[in-house]
Parts: C-alpha cells; structure tokens; sequence
C-alpha cells in the first residue's frame, strides 16, 4: 500500500496524472491511516491534484474535500494564525490602511502569488522560486480553509525572504484584489506575479528595460499566470482590476491599460520558466452546435470581455479595495 503522510502529499504535486494515486491517498485519510498532524498538507495536496479533465468527476472531488476540511475544522480548536492578515475592515483600534502600489521601491525583485483552495501554491513552483535570487516571496493566502503559513512550516519550509499575508474576509475575494494586495505589500521595484510557473534558476537574469512588461496568460482558465513588470508602470495602471473576476480577464485588461500608456510587451523568454502540469484540455463533443463551439473559443471569449470592460467603471486607484491590517 502506498505509504501515507507528507511524502505520499508531495508526490502528489508531480504525479497529478494519476487518479490512482489520488484515491489511494484519499482511502489513507479517510481510514485514519494518515497521521493526525499531517493531515492539512495531505489535504492541501489532493486540492492541487484533483483536476481529472472530467467535470464531473472534478465537482465531486472538491464536494469530498470540502467536507473532509470541515470535518477536520471541526475537530478541534484552530491555531492561532503566526502570519498577519488583511481584511476589508479591521475590528480592532488604530487600524492601518494598506497603501496602495507605490511608484518607487528597494532595488531587487519581489515574487507575488496567490493561494486560494481552487488554485493552491505547490511546492513545486514555490521550490523554484526559492532557488533564484529574488529578493522577496511575498504569498497571499486568500481565506483558504487550512491556514497556508501552517502547511508551509509543516513541511519544514521556511526561508528569510518569505511573507505570508492571509486576507482574513468571510466575503468572496477575487484572485484580482489578492494579487493587488501582495503588490501592496511587496517592496522591491521589479515584481514578478505568478501563478502555476516554475521558473528557471537563471530567469531573473534577464533584464527588464524601463517601460517593458512581460506577461504570459496560459491556458484560459488563468491557472497558469507570469507577470514580468517595473513597479513604476504597476502603479501608473493601479494594477489589476478587481471590478474583473477572471484570472485570464484580469490579465487581457491589464495589458490593454498598459498599451495605452505607452508601454511596450516585450517578448517572454519561454525559454526560462514552464507551466506546472495541467489537466488535459477537454474538447467539445463532435456533435456540439455552433454556439457551443464559439463559446469553447477562448478569443472569442476574451473580445467579448473586452466590450464589457469598455463599459465598467475606469478602474483607478481609489476603487482599490480598502484593506486594512495590525502590522505587516
């Protein structure tokens, strides 16, 4: 039988492929066979690993792990929280506003991510930013069910570059308002957002030229995202726009406001990064109509988007989400 715990949870994270596995692990957990103190990372885990490419199969999935994460919520008191958090109100005194994305920042490069249950940070990727020279690994953990700061010391990770800030909100947050809050926070002048890269140990070797960007969507589910950029042009566009609640919506916009101010999309050196592995594409059935096929069509889904956003609200800085927090 497969051995469970942490290492079963870890190869998880490169053998996703393989439903097999999956279930093993998920047999292991719910007999009792896994220890009680590693079951939030074997958890977190089966939530990276659970895409099959069926969709039905995937809904049931996260039904299981979503009633597995109450059950274990349940189970005893939770652990204070040993990172800080943002929130869109502070209930406490003297709260301190989050300042919005300055134009000027320490010289070095701070890596941005977002961890959410739908879309959690591997330890893949995360291992491969550690091993390049970026100054700061700034990760917001968006109100997910295990707390992420605790699944990261639980599988002995800890780097003096790394910070965890946790949106604490009941309220439904975009990836939008996460990423923007760790722009918020992070303090270097080249940021770097990521969202399923590993990268190249040598990607930061490549210079970013004043008024260039690099961004590199993915596939159109926004699992996949590289936002190469200089604080200076982050901050002239205010960031992402949070009146948009798509990963891929998020990016197309954003690298139109940039045009328009004159900034130019350099080329993204491929070459220095890859995707984590996704699941395969499903196509649509041989016999789908027309309009099946065109809404499967993610260009036409991205003009569309484009005509709708041309008809929101402008997003500038004072519609930035007023989070607040203790201490960051």
């Amino acid at each position: 039988m497969t051995k469970p715990g942490l290492d079963v949870a870890e190869s998880l994270l490169t053998t996703s492929s393989e439903p097999d596995a999956w279930t093993t692990v998920l047999a292991d957990l719910l007999s009792g066979s896994v220890p009680s103190g590693q079951h939030a990372e074997t958890l977190h885990a089966l939530g990276a690993s659970l895409a099959t490419g069926h969709s039905a199969r995937d809904r049931t999935r996260q039904t299981i792990l979503r009633l597995l994460a109450q059950r274990e919520a349940l189970a005893g008191p939770v652990a204070d929280d040993p990172e800080p958090a943002v929130m869109p109100f502070w209930p406490g005194e003297n709260p301190q506003p989050l300042p919005p994305i300055g134009g000027s920042g320490l010289a070095g490069c701070s890596i941005v991510a977002v961890n959410s249950d739908l879309n959690p940070v591997s330890l893949g990727p995360l291992a491969s930013w550690f091993a390049t020279p970026a100054d700061e690994i700034v990760l917001v953990d968006l109100a997910t069910r295990f707390r992420l700061a605790q699944v990261l010391q639980a599988a002995h990770i800890d780097d003096p570059r790394l910070r965890v800030v946790r949106i604490a909100s009941e309220e439904a947050c975009f990836p939008s308002q996460a990423f923007n809050a760790g722009f918020r926070i992070a303090r270097h002048a080249r940021i770097l957002g990521l969202a399923g890269i590993v990268l190249e140990r040598n990607y930061l070797s490549t210079v970013l030229l004043s008024g260039d960007f690099l961004l590199d969507c993915g596939p159109p589910d926004g699992s996949s995202i590289l936002l190469d950029i200089n604080r200076r042009d982050l901050s002239a566009c205010c960031g992402f726009n949070e009146h948009l609640d798509s990963a891929a919506w998020m990016a197309d916009d954003l690298a139109a406001r940039l045009a328009v101010l004159g900034r130019r999309w350099g080329r993204t050196p491929t070459e220095r990064f890859s995707r984590q592995q996704q699941p395969p594409k499903v196509e649509p059935p041989q016999m789908a109509s027309l309009g099946d096929v065109l809404k499967s069509d993610p260009e036409l889904a991205a003009l569309r988007n484009r005509f709708i956003a041309l008809v929101m609200p402008e997003w500038t800085v004072a519609a930035l989400t007023p989070f607040f927090a203790a201490s960051l």
